[in-house]
């Protein structure tokens, strides 16, 4: 189950970083939206969906001492899972922020 979650939060974070590359490398409208992203939801973005959402449980998994511990690689799993749904909510929500302004 460890190998499962460290191989997945690993892709999790490369997917994360080549989305955010394209958003800051893409068209104007892209370019925007990366900003709306950081202006409106920055902590909830980088904050938990990156640092605590995909970052912390790759390092918690990605230590020895952790991956005996059923426990820590509980909270790794319990962690990608709250980074995955503010990620999920954060692009929703940004979405529809255009639609009120024009």
């Amino acid at each position: 189950m460890r190998n499962v979650l460290y191989v997945s939060t690993a892709l999790t974070v490369a997917l994360f970083l080549g989305g955010i590359t394209t958003l800051a490398y893409g068209s104007a409208e892209s370019q925007q939206a990366l900003q709306l992203i950081g202006a409106e939801y920055g902590i909830a973005f980088w904050g938990i969906s990156f640092l605590v959402g995909s970052l912390a449980p790759l390092v918690l998994v990605a230590m020895p001492a952790n991956a005996k511990n059923p426990s820590m690689v509980l909270l790794a799993g319990v962690l990608a899972t709250l980074g995955a749904y503010t990620f999920r909510m954060v692009i929703v929500e940004a979405g529809q922020l255009p639609q009120l302004f024009y």
